[in-house]
């Protein structure tokens, strides 16, 4: 449902904790960014990406919400209930895949198309880059092709 599919991409193209997603504000959404609440209440404002600027404004046209994005009678639904969203979509395709995963993915896929560790790691809303660090890791192919085209000694083949 669209619910369902809202969920799924903030968290992906948003790199969103899954707490982060249960608190998400209406006063915090603009049409070019979201501030999200981060771990010990650090704020910060990820922008939003065409699709997911789309998705959101259709779902909050058609939705009564009072506060929150993903709300039940008024009140915030839980981290609980998003996470098992979550699981519940990805099983009817036969993957077992948890928020924590497409947080991995939005970082990874990031930092495999260029982007600097710096800016990840403030969008993933880390306080320290080591924490980012982690998610470079999973890049090494790309690290390989790049010194492959950068060394003039690979270059010459």
């Amino acid at each position: 449902n669209e619910q369902e599919r809202l969920v799924v991409q903030m968290v992906y193209t948003l790199g969103l904790r899954i707490s982060e997603l249960s608190s998400i504000e209406l006063a915090n959404i603009s049409d070019e960014w979201i501030r999200v609440l981060g771990k010990g209440n650090k704020q910060r404002d990820i922008p939003l990406i065409d699709s997911t600027r789309k998705h959101l404004k259709e779902y909050m046209g058609k939705k009564k919400l009072k506060k929150f994005l993903f709300e039940k009678d008024g009140e915030k639904l839980s981290e609980n209930s998003l996470r098992y969203m979550i699981n519940k979509v990805f099983k009817r395709v036969a993957l077992k895949v948890t928020p924590h995963q497409l947080r991995h993915s939005f970082a990874t896929e990031l930092l495999n198309h260029g982007a600097r560790i710096s800016d990840v790691s403030e969008l993933l809303g880390h306080s320290s880059m080591a924490t980012t660090q982690i998610y470079t890791k999973l890049g090494s192919s790309l690290k390989q092709e790049n010194y492959n085209k950068a060394h003039p000694l690979c270059a010459l083949r």
